[in-house]
């Protein structure tokens, strides 16, 4: 099936003024909804006592350029983000921010705001909205979790509120959540009363689930793949941009441009890099991911990038 990646783009900007969003939330939109490619989901460096690493972002930013990624995921799972206290989170993104916008301007830095405290989770929204990040994203609560679309479209509500100048990404990743409502009705009713909504990050391998999101949604959000195992599939519905943990590392972006300009032409050859970034998977999937993916960066760039071991609860038996 052929998609008009240029007419979904039309759509969705249609979407944009019928909520007649702000200038400044309306250019940052329109960023996030162009980009095509791959989003690194950064880690977070440590040092051996455990406390964030800030000499190292200059040099992770430089491998990250180096080899094609168009933009950052920070705070997420593979950041840690939630074993990091507020102000640590805070620093990270500061960090980061300062480091892209010196060395390549233009790429994507999108802040993870997830936390168990609401009032946390609103004063980094602030935080990052008065330093100008492209955009938020954000799991749904995941302890005292929402039973009801309404209820989790009130805490994204509260989330505009904070930052309405920036887009926000909802992170679908029932998995770790165990939020498992319908995500495709779900994101029906919240487009209508979320105007900053525009994207999902969407980590899951339901692919009944894919397809429905896939074709009924692409042309009112941009849909980031979040398993690299679902880059291929999420591809054959127009899906064309990714936010991975395996997009650190240079096989596995080379790979990814190579299925989006192999698919649709030449599906045999698309298949063969998604094997390939399968058998990447496999490798990471030993022991603890986090861990590998971390020690993985420091022998690709030899030595160059050093990110420490993850906290705990990860701990060394995990290893």
């Amino acid at each position: 099936m052929d998609i008009d990646l240029k007419s979904e783009r039309e759509k969705a900007l249609e979407t944009v003024e019928k909520y007649k969003m702000s200038g400044k939330l309306l250019a940052r939109y329109n960023k996030l909804i162009n980009f095509k490619g791959a989003i690194a989901a950064v880690a977070v460096p440590l040092n051996p006592d455990g406390t964030v690493n800030h000499e190292m972002f200059n040099a992770y930013t430089d491998h990250l350029i180096s080899i094609g990624v168009g933009g950052v995921y920070i705070n997420g799972t593979t950041g840690e983000g939630l074993s990091l206290s507020g102000a640590e989170r805070m620093a990270v993104v500061q960090a980061w921010f300062q480091a892209i916008r010196t060395k390549k301007p233009d790429m994507l830095v999108i802040a993870c705001i997830s936390s168990t405290v609401v009032k946390e989770t609103l004063e980094q929204a602030n935080f990052y909205a008065i330093m100008n990040v492209d955009a938020l994203a954000v799991l749904p609560p995941f302890y005292h979790r929402p039973e009801t679309n309404d209820c989790l479209i009130r805490y994204l509500q509260s989330i505009y509120k904070a930052a309405p100048s920036l887009p926000l990404i909802y992170y679908h990743f029932p998995e770790m959540t165990n939020v498992k409502l319908d995500i495709r009705i779900f994101l029906e009713e919240a487009k209508l009363r979320v105007p900053n909504l525009a994207g999902i990050k969407y980590t899951c391998k339901d692919m009944a689930a894919i397809s429905a999101v896939g074709y009924d949604l692409r042309h009112k959000y941009k849909i980031f793949t979040g398993y690299e195992e679902c880059l291929l599939p999420m591809a054959s519905m127009g899906i064309d941009a990714g936010i991975c943990a395996l997009f650190n590392f240079r096989e596995a972006v080379t790979r990814w441009q190579a299925i989006l300009n192999y698919f649709p032409s030449d599906l045999k050859a698309a298949n063969e890099q998604q094997d390939g970034i399968n058998d990447m998977k496999t490798i990471f999937a030993g022991g603890n991911f986090i861990h590998n993916v971390k020690k993985a960066i420091s022998e690709e760039t030899k030595g160059l990038v050093k990110l420490g071991k993850p906290r705990p609860p990860i701990h060394a038996h995990d290893q």
